[in-house]
């Protein structure tokens, strides 16, 4: 009780000085806050794009089945890819031709 009446009689003596006191304070707490969201925030954001590669290779015309495999095992054999999947070049113009279908200038 006593430091909230030592607090008013500081505050009636130089108010000026309490009101500047305060709106530091406030402003100190603010600007805290509002970089602990932004450090929060962009911690969540690269966590999600890390853990979100995609990788595209493409093959020349000349690469054999067999050629597609080795990689394919080895790329497995890694434990670091969570999935790959082979599309040849028909399936990839059939999605093409799907995700373009509104535009024909592309087709």
């Amino acid at each position: 009780m006593k430091a909230f009446k030592t607090t008013w009689n500081h505050i009636r003596r130089s108010p000026y000085q309490a009101i500047a006191a305060i709106i530091v304070a406030t402003q100190s707490f603010f600007i805290i806050t509002l970089l602990t969201f932004v450090v929060i925030g962009s911690a969540k954001v690269i966590q999600y794009f890390e853990s979100r590669p995609q990788v595209m290779a493409f093959f020349k015309d000349e690469a054999e089945q067999k050629d597609i495999e080795t990689l394919y095992a080895e790329l497995d054999k890694t434990g670091k890819v969570a999935k790959i999947r082979f599309i040849s070049k028909k399936e990839a113009l059939q999605i093409y031709r799907k995700q373009n279908a509104d535009n024909p200038l592309l087709l």
